[in-house]
């Protein structure tokens, strides 16, 4: 038996002509089925097929391929998706919802925040401590509770002098250039505290983001600085606290190597009873 496939195209004299078999022909018990793609001339036969099958007229057509196949070879595939492939969809869904989610709101939660804006500080205290030793300068940083600003300020400016005991002469003059700032949006607060609030035995973390540069100018301030940093690059021990809905990241600057950390603040009630 020869099952046509017919095909509609333009050139059929490029291809190989072979003579189709009569159709009606009975099949042989456990004979394979020949499958012909047939490649009619649109212009040639008008009508070659009706309701799947040919005309009684004979025509000579054009067999791309034969292929022997039997019976049970041939399948039925419908179109669509099957259930397995709807599990297997949602089961990924399902695994990335799961994983997003609570990345999402670790992202978005205080601690998170107050985490990547306490870089910041970080950097900016680092920034401070180099320039302190670099150019032999005292530099401090001072806030601004109002604005929520945190200003790096060289303070005083050393000059070396040539004698055989000293190295440095006591500090010349107060400049107060004003060199970087680190501001804060409304939902903060900024405050600053001293060596001796601070609990010895806690975590540090490492500094991260760098802030802009702002224009010079001179700042002047009786209040005292949060940090100060020497020449030699330590520090007086100062720190800021930031404060953003109601928690609080503490930074300060370690008073021999001057270098920031995160640290816990003792609260009031400890810091009465002590001594």
């Amino acid at each position: 038996m020869t099952i046509f496939i017919p095909h509609r195209v333009r050139m059929v004299n490029r291809l190989k002509l072979f003579h189709t078999e009569p159709m009606g022909q009975k099949e042989e018990k456990g004979s394979s089925i020949r499958i012909c793609l047939i490649w009619i001339n649109v212009k040639q036969v008008e009508m070659p097929y009706v309701r799947g099958q040919l005309k009684e007229n004979k025509r000579t057509f054009v067999c791309s391929s034969v292929l022997d196949l039997r019976p049970s070879d041939l399948r039925y595939v419908k179109s669509g998706f099957t259930m397995l492939e709807l599990l297997v969809v949602l089961a990924i869904v399902i695994v990335i919802t799961t994983i997003s989610i609570p990345t999402i709101d670790a992202m978005t939660s205080p601690k998170h925040v107050l985490r990547k804006e306490g870089r910041n500080i970080m950097q900016l205290m680092t920034e401070a401590r180099m320039a302190a030793i670099n150019r032999k300068v005292k530099v401090d940083l001072r806030i601004d509770s109002e604005t929520r600003e945190i200003r790096m300020v060289e303070a005083r400016r050393f000059q070396t002098v040539e004698t055989e005991n000293s190295f440095f002469q006591a500090p010349e003059i107060s400049t107060g250039i004003f060199e970087k700032v680190v501001a804060f949006g409304e939902d903060y607060e900024i405050e600053s505290f001293t060596a001796d609030q601070i609990q010895t035995d806690e975590k540090t973390e490492e500094s991260g983001f760098q802030t802009e540069n702002p224009y010079p100018e001179t700042v002047e301030s009786s209040d005292p600085p949060a940090v100060s940093f020497t020449h030699f690059g330590g520090s007086n021990g100062g720190g800021i606290t930031l404060i953003y809905d109601d928690i609080r990241l503490s930074i300060s600057a370690d008073i021999l190597t001057g270098r920031p950390k995160v640290v816990h603040l003792i609260s009031e009630s400890k810091r009465s009873r002590i001594p």
